[in-house]
């Protein structure tokens, strides 16, 4: 059996209502999570820091958002600066791997 709901009225609201807002922001780095240094990570170093604090930043100029990130030594960190366990030890490894081609082409210039 099918039943079709029709409603029809006024609603009136008086008085001040209660306004609250909530903003939910999603993060790419949780609090307390371990995170890499990339710009570290691109020299050949692997930096880990522990998340404290994270918050979206507003340029009011521009009206675009950008995500910052307070670290346990209270540096501050893009979400660009920072990176996963896994990207970090592919950049480093890329970084070695350019050193090693690096080194061999130099001695393949001295033995020539």
């Amino acid at each position: 059996m099918d039943f079709t709901y029709t409603g029809s009225g006024v609603v009136n609201f008086y008085g001040c209502p209660k306004i609250e807002l909530d903003y939910f922001y999603l993060f790419k780095f949780a609090i307390g999570s371990e995170v890499y240094d990339k710009l570290s990570a691109e020299k050949g170093v692997l930096e880990s820091v522990i998340i404290r604090k994270a918050w979206y930043v507003c340029d009011p100029r521009t009206s675009l958002t950008k995500t910052l990130y307070k670290d346990h030594f209270n540096w501050l960190h893009n979400e660009y600066d920072l990176c996963s366990h896994s990207e970090a030890i592919d950049i480093v490894s890329n970084y070695y791997q350019k050193k090693q081609d690096d080194i061999d082409k130099t001695l393949a210039l001295l033995n020539c």
